[in-house]
């Protein structure tokens, strides 16, 4: 336990939410990642929630039960949906805090420490997050620049401090705390995909939320070759501009999905020379959400 926490008496409770579905063998490495976290045991508890028709993960989270030293609970939720898997989640919940962690991160022994210790000195933070780095899970990776690849699913933020306050933050290792919810409502059910959770950021900014993302208190984003294929790169683009525009219908979208007309065109032209399949599909696919902003003004009073 750090120095920091060491200080304090009443650590605060920390409920750890898992959507997941279909991706049993990544979310039995997210488990067993967790084992290793820095953090009284009997102030954690797991809850996992699966929306896979066939309960797919029911079996891994029952047998990561029966070693783990703290509380595990499954969740069965009918309707498909990242943004469903955690809301259902969050109604079971019995933490202070409620860590958002996705099923194909790995955790570091630190990250939870260093997350709370975050909210825990700063009261005015509402939800705090670490980034990722890339982690290559297998050896036969083509269609993909070795510059593309090394930043591929990465979301390290440069910054000239160890707390940097963002207007905005992804859901995939983030610490929030539970009034948070209460006070500006869970995830948008109409949202699944790329950047689903990124509506409830915007949307709690604006009344008044502050995040601050936390330099050392990454964890690693595991990546398997079938995701750098082409086809489901665009897959990838094509559900980021279906969130987009159920965001503009919403009234809580801005730039932080949007890459810009002359950004896109570089990622293209980098795909092209380079033969890389990410460049060619982000190219891409900034472009088709930059066509629809075209063609679907923002409502009225919307900026």
């Amino acid at each position: 336990m750090s120095t920091q926490l060491n200080r304090r008496i009443d650590l605060p409770s920390v409920s750890v939410v898992i959507p997941t579905r279909d991706r049993p063998e990544l979310l039995q490495r997210t488990l067993e990642s967790l084992l290793g976290i820095i953090y009284p045991s009997e102030l954690v508890e797991v809850i996992v929630s699966d929306n896979s028709p066939q309960k797919a993960a029911q079996e891994v989270v029952k047998s990561f039960a029966s070693v783990a030293p703290f509380r595990v609970l499954y969740l069965g939720e009918p309707e498909a949906g990242a943004n469903r898997n955690r809301n259902r989640a969050l109604r079971e919940v019995t933490g202070d805090l409620v860590w958002l962690f996705d099923d194909d991160r790995l955790a570091r022994s630190n990250v939870l420490e260093t997350l709370v210790a975050a909210l825990v000195e700063d009261a005015d933070l509402d939800a705090v997050a670490g980034g990722a780095r890339t982690m290559r899970d297998g050896e036969s990776w083509r269609g993909m620049c070795a510059e593309c690849l090394d930043s591929f699913k990465s979301n390290l933020y440069p910054a000239p401090d160890a707390k940097s306050h963002m207007r905005a933050l992804e859901a995939g290792n983030t610490l929030v705390r539970v009034g948070a919810f209460a006070d500006h409502g869970v995830f948008e059910p109409k949202l699944s995909g790329p950047g689903d959770e990124s509506e409830w950021f915007i949307r709690a900014g604006r009344g008044g939320a502050k995040f601050a993302l936390i330099q050392g208190a990454w964890v690693w984003h595991l990546v398997t070759p079938g995701q750098a294929q082409f086809g489901s790169l665009m897959r990838y683009e094509r559900l980021r501009r279906r969130n987009f525009l159920t965001a503009r219908k919403l009234g809580t979208v801005d730039n932080l999905e949007r890459s810009g007309t002359r950004q896109s065109l570089r990622f293209l032209g980098h795909g092209i020379r380079r033969r890389c399949n990410l460049g060619i599909a982000r190219g891409l696919g900034g472009l088709m959400i930059e066509g629809a902003a075209l063609l679907r003004p923002p409502r009225r009073g919307q900026r």
